[in-house]
């Protein structure tokens, strides 16, 4: 028997993904920082995470999910560069 709760649903027609929450935390933690599945849900309600406007997220009947490519939206825009020069001497 398979997991729903871990399968991450295909919408065909846009070409996109939708993540539960705790995918979506996974996703944020493999890629950034770690973000548990109750700071997501913290985000939802505050609008902030990490310091910048919280990741975009839908509602599915009672359900909640986040598209893939709205987080990939959100992890760059979350990512500083930096370009500091580096000492030549320490």
């Amino acid at each position: 028997m398979t997991d729903v709760s871990s399968t991450p649903i295909r919408l065909e027609h846009e070409g996109d993904t939708l993540l539960t929450t705790r995918q979506a935390a996974g996703m944020i933690t493999d890629r950034l920082i770690r973000v548990t599945e109750g700071t997501l849900r913290v985000s939802r309600s505050r609008g902030r995470l990490l310091g910048q406007s919280a990741p975009t997220w839908v509602r599915i009947g009672r359900s909640v999910r986040y598209r893939r490519s709205d987080l990939d939206a959100w992890l760059r825009a979350a990512a500083v560069e930096c370009h500091a020069p580096i000492p030549s001497h320490v």
